[in-house]
């Protein structure tokens, strides 16, 4: 039986999946990339992380909309700039009972070409 904690990620990711698939768009809200779709693509960016175990979960779980929604953010020049600068929060991982940063700023798959303008 899946760990509850599964089942409840996976209906909130079967929401965004749903949305995502009626969206004529490709974004949460309107027509154009906003905060929403960028802090939905901060978590997917961590399941997809060499950390996580889970590298590949779109196709694992059969969520292509949101794999693609992923891929798009990710290829924009301002995000990918992000995702290596200084900028970006310290990533962290569990240690234990407690939290440690990680010396990494992106441990998951290469990120795919850059594809649109700058954001």
């Amino acid at each position: 039986m899946p760990h509850p904690d599964f089942e409840q990620a996976m209906a909130i990711l079967l929401t965004f999946e749903d949305y995502l698939a009626e969206s004529m768009t490709g974004y949460l809200v309107g027509p154009v990339m906003t905060y929403a779709d960028l802090a939905l693509w901060l978590k997917l960016e961590e399941l997809d992380d060499d950390a996580t175990g889970f590298v590949g979960w779109a196709e694992r779980l059969g969520l292509p909309h949101l794999g693609t929604f992923s891929l798009e953010i990710a290829s924009r020049p301002a995000v990918r700039n992000y995702v290596g600068s200084e900028r970006r929060m310290p990533r962290f991982q569990r240690c234990g009972n407690d939290y440690c940063y990680r010396g990494d700023q992106h441990h998951g798959p290469p990120l795919p070409p850059a594809t649109h303008g700058e954001l």
